[in-house]
């Protein structure tokens, strides 16, 4: 079982806590999330006390007191789950604490909205086309352009590597096509 904040197939926003055996994991659904719009979403627990989700700093659903969690060996996915499924939209500033956040730090971050957390430069994925994904664009801001774009299979210690690809530049953006492939690749940008 695997800790998992996730969008189901009826767009709703769903956080899931793994439980120690023979217990199933918490499953607490949200609100279903308005297509092609940005939104905060944020997860949070406290063991033996609740699950929660909340849409744009509103808390949508919380869930009863709980056991502590079992401990998750499973690797941590960003944009996908460990069968592959993979989110069809884009993540911005994804964080994770290790502490629960208060309802006025979560409504601090959604109140400063484009200017958010995040320190220049910020790097999208995104899969290139809709229907089975073969491939993803990795995108960045044109101000940014002089960043070098690296890739690691291994996450911590993996050796970086830069990314030999040709660039297109439209739209104010820098974007680069990977294939999506087999096995985990992870990204960053480092200064010129």
């Amino acid at each position: 079982s695997e800790y998992s904040l996730s969008i189901n197939t009826s767009g709703a926003l769903v956080m899931t806590v793994p439980q120690p055996p023979p217990s199933p994991p918490l499953t607490v659904v949200g609100a279903v999330l308005t297509s092609n719009a940005w939104h905060h979403v944020a997860g949070t627990f406290q063991p033996g006390q609740f699950v929660t989700v909340s849409v744009d700093g509103i808390v949508m659903q919380q869930s009863a007191p709980f056991d502590p969690p079992a401990n998750s060996t499973t690797p941590l996915y960003l944009g996908r789950a460990s069968g592959g499924n993979f989110l069809r939209g884009q993540v911005d500033e994804m964080c994770l604490y290790n502490r629960v956040l208060s309802s006025a730090e979560i409504n601090a971050i959604v109140a400063a909205r484009g200017v958010g957390k995040c320190w220049r430069p910020v790097l999208s994925i995104r899969p290139v086309s809709p229907g089975p994904i073969t491939n993803v664009a990795l995108s960045w801001s044109i101000a940014d352009r002089g960043y070098r774009l690296q890739e690691t299979a291994t996450l911590p210690g993996g050796a970086w590597s830069d990314v030999i690809a040709t660039p297109s530049y439209a739209s104010n953006a820098v974007q680069v096509v990977r294939p999506a492939g087999p096995g985990h690749r992870f990204f960053r940008l480092i200064e010129p």
